[in-house]
């Protein structure tokens, strides 16, 4: 668990399925995210949850109870990769930024020495937390299959290293 000022980041819990389900299975939300399944569908919240339940790298974002999203650190741990998402009534309130700024602050603390992270082109608010969080660029633009679209998208590959995590100013 990590406390910020204002969220809570915990472990999911199998009463948050229905929850999850009904916030991704939101088009615009859905749309902007490469891997869940589309349709998404009540059994696969309750699958992702049984799979990462006990998992600190992967936590479900509150704000006095209330469930806004998830984030979550995957794939190589040399280079983790940083993902989140967030309900659309969360949108441009600053709770990504906080919640990812709070996880990225204890993997460099745990000597993490590089993170990546992308968005899908177009997606404005996923692009605009990770440059405040102080992600650079890391190299041409790539694509990543989406279940949404069920085709390749672009995405926008970015990198933040130790260094620069400890030299940035604060989000």
């Amino acid at each position: 668990m990590i406390k910020t000022a204002r969220l809570t980041l915990r472990n999911f819990q199998p009463g948050d399925a229905k929850w999850i389900t009904e916030a991704i299975a939101n088009p615009n939300v859905h749309r902007w995210l490469s891997n869940p399944p589309y349709p998404y569908q009540l059994s696969h919240a309750v699958g992702y949850i049984d799979a990462v339940a006990d998992d600190p790298t992967k936590l479900l974002i509150e704000e006095n109870g209330q469930r806004l999203g998830g984030v979550t650190l995957s794939g190589d741990p040399a280079l983790p990769s940083l993902g989140y998402w967030l309900d659309e009534a969360a949108w441009g309130r600053g709770v990504m930024t906080e919640a990812a700024e709070a996880v990225l602050d204890r993997f460099f603390k745990n000597g993490g020495g590089a993170i990546e992270s992308s968005w899908i082109i177009g997606n404005s608010g996923s692009e605009g937390v990770l440059r405040k969080l102080g992600f650079q660029d890391n190299g041409p633009e790539e694509t990543e299959y989406s279940e949404y679209y069920k085709r390749d998208m672009p995405v926008f590959p970015v990198k933040l290293t130790a260094a620069a995590w400890q030299a940035r100013q604060p989000a």
